[in-house]
């Protein structure tokens, strides 16, 4: 006898799981590290890992009644959240300028800042779809690029494209000057990827 699939409704995960909360999930994690990344900033040493989930939860209830699947996105963000701490956040010359900027072209997800004033963007992704740069992705990106070169010039670094499920797919964009939008590299082997900065803690 022919096992009977199981199917679920178009935009659903199991147990009713709807994608669009990984829209609330993406929110999340940018509030949340943005949140942790402030308290930072005025002197505290936190454990990063209890201080987001404390952040991410007291955040939670801002996005409405998510019923029963209320601990399994406080469960992503958390786990997201840590993931940029452990893998993607700057070394201590970098400054924090703040999280969701408004800029030309849309909101970047995070800013940083030198002494030096260069400047780069993060654009975070949440999704398990982030494994490679969509076309929407690309779009966002190349307005970001091109809104910092705008506004910033030579100061302006780039924007690191992060999905955090995919580490190995992160990459550095920065202005081009040749005929497209932005030049890349793979996050892991640029001067803004993790062991330089390290290096230079």
């Amino acid at each position: 006898m022919e096992k009977k699939k199981t199917t679920y409704a178009p935009g659903t995960i199991r147990a009713g799981y709807s994608y669009e909360l990984d829209t609330v999930v993406g929110n999340l994690t940018h509030m949340a590290v943005g949140k942790t990344l402030s308290e930072r900033m005025e002197g505290e040493s936190p454990d990063f890992p209890v201080v987001l989930l404390e952040n991410a939860r007291s955040l939670l209830d801002s996005f409405g009644q998510l019923g029963p699947h209320k601990s399994r996105v406080l469960m992503r963000v958390a786990t997201m959240s840590c993931a940029y701490f452990n893998r993607y956040l700057p070394g201590p010359v970098w400054r924090f300028l703040g999280a969701e900027l408004k800029i030309d072209g849309g909101r970047v997800d995070l800013a940083w800042v030198d002494d030096a004033g260069q400047v780069f963007f993060d654009e975070l992704k949440t999704t398990r779809h982030g494994q490679s740069m969509s076309k929407d992705d690309n779009e966002q990106v190349s307005k970001y690029v091109a809104s910092g070169r705008d506004r910033l010039g030579a100061g302006f670094l780039g924007v690191r494209f992060i999905p955090l499920m995919f580490p190995a797919s992160a990459i550095l964009a920065t202005p081009s000057t040749g005929s497209g939008a932005f030049n890349s590299c793979l996050l892991s082997t640029s001067v803004l990827g993790l062991d330089r900065l390290r290096e230079a803690a």
